[in-house]
């Protein structure tokens, strides 16, 4: 079983901007019965709402920050997200995203390749609830 897993994340720099960083969360023992097989979890990042949502072919969102911190879950179709520093990245079915630029520039957000994408927005708790030893963000150097 693997020991982390790493995704990237949008977030605010300094200067009022955004960029992609990964963020690394470590897993550790779960806490189950006796009768349930071990597994390994991450902590509980104290989600605080759900929502299911789809952009039709050839949405374009222009700069915004993100409404909260948040999960992007990607279902189907092809999301491109464009940080501040200009590096755009494309987000296909399965793929993960952390959202945290909630200040500043924001990020652009578009539905790539001529057809509509579905994702899932999982909003978590603000740094601090959900931190812990086992979660570390990483900045590219």
């Amino acid at each position: 079983m693997s020991s982390t897993v790493v995704y990237p994340m949008i977030e605010s720099t300094p200067d009022g901007s955004s960029r992609f960083a990964e963020v690394e969360f470590e897993f550790a023992p779960g806490d189950v019965p006796a009768e349930v097989p071990p597994y390994v979890a991450t902590t509980d990042l104290k989600p605080e709402r759900m929502v299911f949502s789809e952009f039709p072919a050839g949405f374009e969102m222009d700069w915004h920050p993100a409404p909260r911190r948040q999960f992007i879950i990607m279902l189907n179709g092809v999301m491109e997200v464009t940080t501040g520093d200009g590096d755009t990245r494309r987000f296909r079915s399965g793929d993960v995203l952390l959202v945290t630029d909630t200040s500043g520039q924001g990020h652009q957000t578009a539905a790539a390749e001529g057809r509509e994408c579905v994702f899932a927005s999982i909003a978590i708790a603000q740094p601090g609830a959900e931190q812990s030893d086992r979660q570390t963000e990483r900045s590219p150097s």
